[in-house]
Parts: C-alpha cells; structure tokens; sequence
C-alpha cells in the first residue's frame, strides 16, 4: 500500500497552502492600507481643509448661438479671471434649445421661461450632485450684482474668523416671540468649548434683513422671517444643516462639535456634513489655519505621549486597534483554511 502514495501530492499541496498565504498576505496589506490612506488627519475639522470645496455655478442662458449671450459669457469670464479668481465658482454658457440639458443639474424644474438672454447662480453640492436656484438677471448681473456675490460683510468675518477656531456659530436673531433666547444657548457652548480647546468657538450674528447678504441669505437657507437660526460653519466656509427654534439646544450644538472633532475616515468625510458657501478663499487664508493637530508627526506624538486608556478611547487608537483586530482576524481565518485544504489533500493523497 505504501508503494501507490504519490510523492508529488504535497509538493502540490505546499504550492496551494503558498498561494493562499500569499492572497491572504495582499489582502492584509490592501485592508490595512485602505485603513491608513483613508485619512492622514486626527480631526475631520482639520481634514476640511485638505478637501476641495463645492463649486457652484453662474450660467449664462441663450438661445442657440446669440450674440449677445456668448458676449456676456466674455465679460463675466473676464470678471471671474480678474476680481473673482478665488471664488468657488464655475461659469458655463447654456443652450436652452439644446435637448440635452437636464435642468434638475441647474436647480431648475424645467426648460426656463424667456426672454434670453439670461444668467442665473446656483448652488451645488458636489458629493450629491444636487443643485439649488439662487437668483437670476435678466440679462446679466450687475456691477453690485456681482461684488454683492463675490463678498459681503458676514462673509468677510467667517473667512477671517473660521480658521482660528473649532468652527464659527453662525446665529441670526428670530423674529417670533422668543426672539434671542438662542444666544443665550450658544454662549454656554461657547463657555463649554473654551475650557476643553483653546482655539475653541466664536459667534458671528447675521441680520436676515441686511440687504448686503442679499445672495449669501438664500445659499444657507435662512429665511426673512422665523424663529432664532444657528448654523456650525468649519473649514474653508462649509456650513452644517441649521438649526430652528426649539432645535437649538445645548446637547445638539455639542454634538456637532463633537462630530467635527471625530475620526476622518473614507465613511465619514468633512464633504458629507454640509455645503461650502459661496466665497473667496486664497493661499493667506490657508496659512492663517490654526491646526488642532498636525497631520503624520503630531499625530504619532500624541499617540506616543498618551496612556494605555487613553490611546484605545482616542479615535486614532480606535482606529488602530480596529485595524489591529481585523488583521489578526483575517490571518487567523486564512491560516484555518490553509490548514484544511492541506488535510484534505493529505487524506486524498493517502487514500
């Protein structure tokens, strides 16, 4: 019987069990670095500002070839090369005979009514694909018309402000009966903050009814009238879904600041909590970012420097024992697997 056993049965069965190792070694490697290229950055306020911004849209409207259509698209190309080159904002020239176009992409229900000419703004939310209409000029925008979509005061102040601290507090007055009682909420958070970062939170107020925010109102949804309104504004200009009246309490402000001080993962990414409003944003701007943590070097520093407990209870050690555990959990399967294929051959082989 000893004489009909095949020597060249395990020789097959150690390429097969090598084979497996192998997969099983690339497919660590994939897992742990999709893990680790996923996001470089302890916070997801910090890693908004590595993202690139919502571009929204200035559409010029026309009829076929029009002239006088294709000459304002000349002169708002040359306004945006020149005085608004540092605004996230794309312009297009639209054929609104072309049977192609969808405008559910403009923010539009359907093909525009005349007269054309015309040139309207839209906002847009890149990660969705989603447009809103924002305004319209028949046949273009103005001089005022287009400083006022450039820049406005409030603006000025969440791009000089936003990148001192966690995020900015966006609040505008209600105008119902409990009018203010929401400012009394935020300057608690505030307080909260203070005390746990020392960059912490500020508060801008904006008039509803201030008509130099006449195109910046409409992009963060906020209404001419209603009750106390609060938006959480972080990165590069990117504001979170607003709160209401009686939305507006201290544990929910608190959670979102939790959450943009949470892990940044490929699942949760600075992209999904909002929209990018519309405003200029250059290379001083980015300078002026105060970090809370430095991506790489400052990272592994604190890691280094915590506790045991405290490095498993941080999102950067969570992070890295869950990669831990599931790298472990996969050797662990492969190895079970290896070691079965390898018996059954070895049964088959004797047999």
């Amino acid at each position: 019987m000893l004489t009909n056993i095949k020597v060249a049965a395990p020789v097959k069965n150690n390429w097969q069990a090598g084979g497996i190792f192998i997969a099983a070694a690339l497919l660590v490697f994939n897992l742990t670095s999709i893990e680790v290229s996923a996001c470089d950055y302890y916070c997801l306020r910090d890693a908004a500002y590595d993202r690139p911004r919502d571009i929204h849209r200035l559409c010029v409207i026309g009829k076929g070839k029009d002239p006088e259509a294709r000459e304002i698209h000349q002169r708002l190309a040359g306004w945006l090369e020149k005085s608004g080159k540092d605004l996230n904002l794309n312009l297009s020239l639209i054929d609104v005979e072309d049977p192609k176009i969808n405008w559910h992409d403009y923010g539009l229900p359907s093909t525009p009514p005349p007269p054309f000419p015309a040139t309207i703004l839209v906002e847009h939310k890149t990660i969705e694909n989603k447009s809103w209409f924002i305004e319209f000029w028949l046949p273009e925008p103005k001089a005022a018309d287009l400083e006022r979509m450039k820049t406005s005061p409030v603006r000025e102040v969440i791009r000089r402000e936003v990148g001192k601290h966690i995020a900015v507090l966006l609040y505008s007055r209600g105008t119902d009966q409990n009018t203010g009682q929401g400012r009394k909420v935020l300057e608690a958070v505030v307080k909260n903050w203070a005390d746990k970062e020392q960059v912490g939170l500020t508060v801008i107020e904006i008039n509803r009814a201030d008509e130099r925010e006449r195109l910046f109102l409409p992009f963060v949804g906020l209404k001419p009238t209603g009750p106390d309104w609060v938006s959480v504004i972080f990165g590069r200009g990117k504001f979170m879904l607003p709160l209401e009246g009686e939305e507006i309490t201290e544990e929910i402000l608190n959670e979102h600041i939790e959450l943009l001080m949470g892990e940044c993962t490929c699942l949760q990414s600075p992209m999904t909590l909002g929209i990018d409003i519309l405003s200029t944003w250059n290379e001083a701007d980015e300078k002026a970012v105060i970090p809370l943590l430095e991506a790489d070097n400052n990272t592994e520093a604190a890691v280094a420097t915590s506790r045991p407990a405290d490095i498993v209870d941080s999102p950067i050690g969570r992070r890295a024992y869950s990669r831990t555990i599931w790298t472990l959990a996969v050797i662990a399967i492969i190895v079970c697997l290896a070691t079965m294929v390898l018996i059954r051959q070895r049964n088959r082989s004797i047999s």
